[in-house]
């Protein structure tokens, strides 16, 4: 089981990080993480970091999921409402 808080407590200690991380971290699928990252992302507290124009110019060998960043933007006490939603992952 994955709580949205977990996310949270990661990325607030990370601040940065990308979805290749959380993906290891949870041991779950990238497209299942985004989607609760999206969450945070609506209420203002996550943004997705966008490439640099540089990025992929050159070598284009970086697999794309170690360059998809997430930062935590919102202060760390935030008191916002978490939704209590649990995800099961299977393996």
């Amino acid at each position: 089981m994955m709580l949205l808080q977990q996310i949270k407590q990661y990325l607030v200690a990370r601040r940065i990080v990308s979805i290749m991380d959380l993906k290891r971290e949870f041991n779950s699928d990238a497209d299942i993480l985004r989607d609760m990252l999206q969450l945070w992302i609506q209420k203002g507290q996550v943004r997705c970091l966008q490439k640099t124009p540089a990025c992929g110019v050159r070598c284009t060998q970086c697999d794309p999921l170690f360059t998809e960043m997430y930062e935590w933007v919102a202060p760390q006490n935030s008191t916002q409402k978490i939704p209590n939603i649990v995800i099961e992952v299977s393996n």
